[in-house]
C-alpha cells in the first residue's frame, strides 16, 4: 500500500491526476505534499523498496524498519543524507 501512497504523490506532485490509482484521494494527497513541501518523494520510494528488499532478506525487521522510520523522517524533512541507500 505504500509504494501507492508513494507513486501517487508522485504523480499528484507532477499534476498527472489521469495515472492516480486513488484519483477519489487527490485532496488529501495534495494536503499531504502542503505538509512536506521540502520531501523528496522518489527517495521516500527508494527506502521503502529497499526495507522491502532487506525484509526478503531475512534481514533484522527491527532494524530495518527503525532505519526505514528514520530516513523518512529525514527525506520528508528535507534533509537525505547521501549514503542512505547502502544495500545491507
Amino acid at each position: 500500500f505504500r509504494r501507492v501512497l508513494f507513486r501517487s504523490m508522485l504523480l499528484s506532485l507532477n499534476s498527472d491526476l489521469e495515472s492516480l490509482i486513488f484519483p477519489a484521494q487527490e485532496a488529501k494527497l495534495r494536503s499531504c505534499l502542503e505538509l512536506f513541501p521540502t520531501a523528496d518523494w522518489g527517495m521516500c520510494t527508494e527506502l521503502l523498496e529497499q526495507a522491502l528488499t532487506n525484509l526478503d532478506r531475512n534481514i533484522n525487521p527491527g532494524l530495518i524498519f527503525t532505519n526505514l522510520f528514520l530516513n523518512l523522517r529525514d527525506v520528508m524533512k528535507g534533509n537525505p543524507d547521501p549514503g542512505m541507500l547502502i544495500d545491507a
